[in-house]
């Protein structure tokens, strides 16, 4: 697919830059294909050039080498350390005693530290470049919510993506997400290796536009209710009747990081949604995630959920997606005045009844 453009969606703090990068990224869809909201865009990212030279430099190796890759095991790293200090250390990582897998906790895990760091910390361990290529991971596809409606644009859809870049925990340098690093770079014309896949759940807006939704989402869990919402604005226009609809979308600062707060603030003017923004770091006032948002908004929410609404999360699902769960269980608490175990029942029921859609993913 054909990069039509990439822009920051971040702003900076006067003359500062963005502290954080989100990017808007619209591909071009290739004739034969299409999507719909709420679809995944796939995409198959590329190592850096900087982190491709890291290893061609460890290995001392041209940037025209081929080598053939065989199998083997990583814990062949030790065989290969040259001096009895690495060597102790290697497999005091690789073992199978207790004592070794706390080491490889703490000491790799917890620092998230590659094979070419350990390559870098133990410079004697000789091991062979064919058998370092066939330990290392092969890259895999990174899914997307497509954050567009094919009402707008059928040949385009567009990806909100947050860029992953710090410090790395390992002490090399600048960690930078392999995906969003590689997409944060593609420039406009630029080809990538993508495809379009449905979600593992129906995470679809309802086929009839009347019925009443509730979406909820932190940071780039919003996209794909920007292409939900331009297919009701779509709906709208065309004389459809609407039902209500609430978007709950936290962010860290309205004026920073507000994701989309143009596009939909023009939207709730003309009827497509109601606007609930939770800012976690606001310039002033106190702070508010979106399950605070949601609760203090109960009586509307639960107003929509008896009219029929579809509820839908999208986002982390370490804290916020969790969050917004037990506020659901304590709001039905409230408004049906009953036990815990009635209000699981209650969302349990949504949930096999597709009233109640999750779309969530690993943070990090």
């Amino acid at each position: 697919m054909v990069v039509l453009e990439n822009r920051e969606l971040q702003t900076g703090n006067g003359s500062k830059p963005p502290e954080r990068s989100t990017r808007h990224i619209v591909f071009r869809i290739p004739q034969g294909l299409s999507y719909r909201e709420g679809d995944h865009l796939a995409v198959l990212p590329r190592n850096s050039p900087a982190q491709v030279r890291r290893v061609l430099t460890r290995f001392g190796l041209p940037e025209n080498a081929h080598v053939p890759a065989r199998r083997s095991d990583i814990e062949m790293m030790a065989q290969y350390a040259e001096t009895a200090s690495d060597k102790a250390a290697l497999t005091a990582l690789s073992s199978d005693d207790s004592g070794s897998i706390a080491r490889y906790r703490d000491e790799v895990l917890a620092k998230n530290r590659s094979l070419v760091d350990l390559l870098e910390d133990y410079p004697s361990c000789k091991l062979p470049f064919n058998l370092f290529v066939e330990l290392v991971p092969a890259l895999k596809p990174r899914l997307f919510s497509i954050s567009s409606s094919p009402l707008v644009a059928a040949a385009d859809a567009s990806i909100t993506v947050g860029v992953v870049e710090g410090p790395a925990r390992s002490g090399h340098g600048l960690y930078r997400g392999v995906a969003t690093g590689y997409l944060a770079g593609l420039a406009k014309g630029a080809e990538a290796e993508c495809f379009i896949r449905s979600p593992s759940i129906a995470f679809y807006p309802p086929v009839d536009p009347a019925t009443p939704m509730i979406m909820i989402g932190a940071g780039t869990g919003v996209a794909p209710y920007r292409g939900f919402l331009q297919a009701r604005a779509g709906d709208k226009e065309r004389g459809h009747k609407l039902g209500p609809a609430m978007l709950f979308h936290g962010c860290r600062n309205r004026a920073r990081d507000h994701l989309y707060a143009e596009e939909f603030e023009a939207m709730a003017r003309t009827g497509v949604v109601e606007l609930e923004p939770a800012c976690s770091r606001p310039e002033t006032g106190a702070k508010c995630y979106v399950q605070q948002r949601v609760s203090e908004r109960r009586d509307r929410v639960w107003e929509l959920i008896e009219q029929g609404a579809v509820v839908y999360v999208c986002g982390d699902a370490a804290t916020m997606a969790p969050a917004v769960e037990q506020t659901m269980l304590a709001i039905c608490r409230d408004k049906r005045v009953c036990a815990d175990d009635a209000a699981k029942t209650w969302l349990a029921s949504m949930k096999s009844e597709g009233r109640y859609l999750v779309d969530i993913w690993p943070k990090g």
